[in-house]
């Protein structure tokens, strides 16, 4: 996803800012191109990775619960793998 927004941001700067010869055009859409691209990439890592999120979006969340499956099984066997004193 970031890799995207950064070819996204490439291709901004590379090609399509070049559909106008004004000085102010190439100006504000690099500027907005690369505000834009930044901004969403903060939210994709914002998004993505919860060990960053802030307390009060922490409390909102319920936490998943999780089952575990624990299988135990015993074998009964004629000799005891301690040895008798």
């Amino acid at each position: 996803m970031q890799d995207t927004l950064h070819l996204i941001d490439m291709i901004n700067c590379t090609i399509l800012y070049k559909l106008s010869s004004q000085i102010w055009y190439h100006f504000v859409f690099l500027s907005v191109s690369f505000l834009s691209i930044h901004a969403l990439d903060g939210s994709v890592i914002f998004y993505f990775h919860t060990e960053i999120h802030p307390q009060w979006l922490r409390r909102r969340r319920k936490p998943k619960s999780r089952t575990v499956a624990l299988f135990v099984s015993t074998v009964k066997s004629k000799e005891s793998i301690y040895p008798s004193a």
